[in-house]
């Protein structure tokens, strides 16, 4: 758990990655899209109730942004977490600990993502752009910092956005970054 942009399902893929887990052993589902019961249970119960093909022996189910399943969702979880324990993995990634039923915090091992404090997250952003050899000013990149901490994955979107020819622009503006809400009420 912890804030969007911290890591949280970068490092449960990298973890697969590592452990060498092929794909046709992941079940990756993106709970805030996949919500409703019967679309978590169908592909659940399809998935966890197969062979896995690695050495292991155990199935893998990412479920990213678990908090937004509904509470319906989430009572099947818990049982199917006890009906493949044997046989299957649950890595669950949230930014709300609090909405995750209480049954089911009882059956994982929680880790807690707190956010980069600035001096390591502009770090970091600069560590991207001179790796992807962007040339750019200081004080452009503690713009884009100013504009998206403690997000560091939204910071490295905007430093993608806003670069051309391997040259890093200026932070736009605050009128430019105005999202869609704000258009609409305008």
């Amino acid at each position: 758990s912890g804030k969007p942009g911290t890591g949280k399902t970068s490092l449960a893929k990298l973890l697969l990655r590592m452990l060498g887990i092929p794909k046709g052993d992941i079940l990756d589902i993106n709970a805030s899209r996949e919500r409703k019961i019967d679309e978590v249970q169908d592909r659940i119960v399809g998935f966890a109730s197969t062979w896995a093909l690695n050495d292991t022996g155990f199935k893998y189910v990412l479920l990213d942004e678990a908090d937004s399943l509904s509470p319906l969702s989430q009572r099947f979880l818990r049982g199917e977490m006890e009906k493949f324990e044997a046989s299957c993995r649950f890595i669950l990634t949230c930014n709300h600990p609090n909405r995750i039923a209480p049954a089911i915090h009882s059956r994982v091992q929680e880790m807690k993502f707190s956010s980069l404090d600035r001096d390591e997250y502009t770090a970091r952003a600069g560590e991207v752009l001179m790796r992807e050899e962007v040339d750019f000013e200081v004080e452009d990149l503690m713009g884009y910092v100013e504009i998206t901490y403690p997000d560091l994955r939204k910071c490295i979107g905007l430093l993608q956005q806003h670069t051309s020819e391997k040259k890093l622009n200026p932070p736009p503006s605050a009128h430019e970054q105005t999202d869609g809400k704000d258009y609409l009420l305008e």
